[in-house]
């Protein structure tokens, strides 16, 4: 497991970092956005908490995406936040 200090990266660098997965901080204009590469199945996913109206509980949504992290489908029909 390595973990490293966001002042120290460079664009495109992990904030985190395993051996099956790497974590990256997203720059979006009103969220704050972390991307994700699973390495076992080489795909990439990232989630947006967004706080509105001073709520306690965050807006969050999931979304499958690209290598680049441009592509977003929607993965918010899976009620994540619902226990099974």
């Amino acid at each position: 497991m390595h973990r490293r200090d966001n002042r120290e990266l460079g664009p495109g660098e992990p904030v985190y970092v395993t051996n099956a997965l790497a974590v990256f901080q997203l720059p979006h204009y009103a969220e704050t956005r972390y991307g994700f590469h699973f390495k076992d199945t080489d795909e990439y996913a990232s989630t947006a908490p967004f706080f509105a109206d001073n709520r306690d509980r965050p807006y969050e949504s999931y979304y499958r995406s690209d290598r680049m992290f441009e592509a977003e489908t929607g993965l918010d029909h899976l009620r994540i936040n619902k226990s099974i």
